[in-house]
């Protein structure tokens, strides 16, 4: 009988838990769609952190940005968007660097007898100032830790574009027009912003 009440209990417990979470995801609607893959583990340190916050401010804050969390080197970011673009077309690429660190990554593709430039820039330094608005540990509002998130978003940006290359949906340039390189070197999105984006207003 009593081992019975006991499984019941537990049973209650782990419901109870699993509306709370509900509940708790609910609030948070505006959590960036990436995060709701991350590990269960993070989740639960996650939502201590948030509940945490709640009894000092007493509302729910909106989770952090995607990847903040990550511990994956800019080396192996970088290695991987290389290699995904390698495997969907391109023909060459390259890391543009800036203070000896990388800043964009630049890539070509060939549509017949036409050579075409991508370049897509990573500014990590926008990044760690979202990281410092952001309610994190300041362990994880540092320079390194704002190169890897920045790096990883690019990645999954990258592949997240690519889904639609892989479905037929889209053509590698078409996702990657806005960054297309222009005769004076500048990116189309760029160039289009300097001349002011009312132009292509209809």
């Amino acid at each position: 009988m009593f081992r019975g009440c006991r499984r019941k209990t537990g049973l209650l417990a782990r419901r109870a838990r699993f509306l709370a979470t509900q509940r708790f995801l609910r609030a948070a609607n505006q959590i960036n769609p990436a995060s709701q893959s991350l590990p269960r583990r993070t989740l639960r340190r996650e939502m201590r952190i948030r509940r945490r916050q709640n009894q000092t401010t007493g509302h729910f804050d909106v989770m952090p940005i995607a990847n903040y969390t990550t511990k994956v080197p800019v080396a192996r970011s970088v290695q991987w968007i290389q290699e995904v673009l390698s495997a969907n077309g391109a023909k060459a690429i390259m890391m543009d660097y800036e203070a000896g660190e990388p800043c964009a990554v630049t890539f070509r593709i060939d549509q017949g007898d036409q050579r075409l430039g991508f370049r897509l820039p990573c500014d990590w330094k926008k990044t760690l100032t979202v990281l410092n608005r952001s309610k994190i540990p300041n362990s994880l509002k540092r320079n390194d830790q704002a190169k890897r998130v920045a790096w990883r978003c690019v990645h999954d940006w990258i592949r997240a574009q690519l889904a639609l290359v892989e479905i037929g949906a889209a053509s590698l340039d078409q996702v990657m027009l806005p960054y297309a390189i222009t005769n004076n070197g500048m990116t189309l999105y760029e160039r289009i912003g300097e001349a002011g984006l009312k132009q292509i207003g209809f």
